[in-house]
């Protein structure tokens, strides 16, 4: 059975200066994987081909701009990809998932156009509380209409 996930990035600190979350993403799907915390709440629960859709919340804009398949269970960092571990938070990740296929939209998909059509966030007046975390299960139709939209 496949199970469907909420991949969530924030922006990070580094140095003096803020990553957006949105590079992020695009620097984890380009280089096929995603830095997880070991204290993640569901992370024994991924496995391979669990599909995810990536959640930036970011000063760029809050929405979802990729999807990926995962190809392994969380896994230590390897060598390689501790070398992407800059900022905060990502430098208190110990753990990774590889991506099958992972894809970056090249547009944002901005939270308010689903805020009254996801099942999670239906009835839900500060609908942004809902992404707090790093991961979020939800429904495959869920997930469906948010790749498709």
């Amino acid at each position: 059975m496949v199970n469907y996930w909420i991949f969530i990035a924030k922006d990070h600190k580094y140095d003096r200066n803020v990553v957006s979350a949105i590079t992020i993403i695009k620097n984890r799907v380009e280089n096929k994987f995603w830095m997880l915390n070991k204290n993640t709440r569901g992370i024994k629960k991924l496995k391979p081909g669990d599909k995810a859709v990536f959640y930036a919340t970011s000063i760029e804009g809050r929405g979802f701009c990729g999807w990926g398949e995962l190809a392994t269970e969380p896994h230590p960092l390897t060598p390689d990809q501790m070398f992407y571990a800059f900022g905060k938070p990502s430098i208190f990740f110990e753990l990774a998932v590889d991506f099958k296929v992972a894809e970056f939209w090249p547009k944002l998909k901005p939270i308010e156009e689903f805020a009254s059509t996801l099942s999670f966030l239906k009835g839900k007046p500060n609908y942004i509380r809902c992404f707090r975390g790093s991961i979020k299960a939800i429904t495959q139709e869920d997930f469906e209409y948010i790749i498709s939209a």
